[in-house]
């Protein structure tokens, strides 16, 4: 069942992630069609870029190598979350990130018995979760990265005109950052899905479902 689900997963372009992505995003509603469209692009080519400048700048490492050259501490935690919010990975500032490894550990496990590393590409969940959350650490040292100036009209009133910020071009980002680091020929939002399937399959078909649904979306 599940390799079934990732086969279909790895077909969704950056269009389609990009839209699933909005829809998580508090004020998803106030991005017009086209707005969004332009915010999956650059977004997009922010983590792309921001990736191809730590390979520049340090050649080909591995995610646990970047963090030690930019001077982030890595911790391996046991366990985080409740029935209802289970978390995998976390940033924190100024230059910390977490990884539950026991939720990795029931990840790798699924992986294994479902046979689907060879369909992943041989990718270490740990990698995956590091190089994303170290995109974050990158863009909250970087006041004028692209995804902390991407703003949208909130609302006006006369002169008065209020500007917001949006949660989804960093997710956006993260995600083409992590996926151009380890050379993914897929984008690397299916782990919400894989990660999250050993905790509740329900809750991971319906997550499934949503992202399949955006299929043929040019946001």
């Amino acid at each position: 069942m599940i390799k079934d689900l990732i086969r279909e997963l790895k077909l969704l372009d950056k269009y389609e992630w990009g839209s699933y992505t909005f829809n998580r995003d508090p004020i998803h509603n106030k991005v017009s069609r086209q707005e969004k469209k332009d915010m999956i692009e650059k977004a997009n080519e922010c983590g792309y870029h921001e990736a191809l400048l730590l390979r520049e700048k340090y050649g080909i490492k591995s995610p646990m190598e970047y963090a030690q050259l930019l001077g982030i501490k890595v911790s391996e935690l046991e366990d985080e979350g409740s029935k209802d919010y289970i978390l995998f990975a976390r940033f924190n500032s100024p230059n910390n990130i977490s990884v539950y490894m026991k939720n990795v550990r029931k990840a790798e496990e699924l992986i294994k018995n479902e046979n689907l590393n060879m369909m992943l590409g041989g990718v270490k969940i740990e990698d995956v979760l590091i190089a994303h959350e170290m995109f974050h650490f990158i863009e909250d040292n970087n006041r004028d990265i692209y995804t902390r100036t991407a703003k949208i009209l909130l609302w006006e009133l006369g002169p008065i005109k209020y500007h917001s910020g949006l949660v989804a071009p960093g997710e956006i980002a993260a995600m083409a950052f992590a996926r151009e680091l380890l050379k993914l020929s897929y984008y690397p939002n299916l782990f919400d899905i894989l990660l999250l399937y050993p905790h509740n399959s329900k809750t991971a078909k319906a997550l499934y479902d949503e992202a399949i649904a955006m299929r043929g979306d040019e946001a």
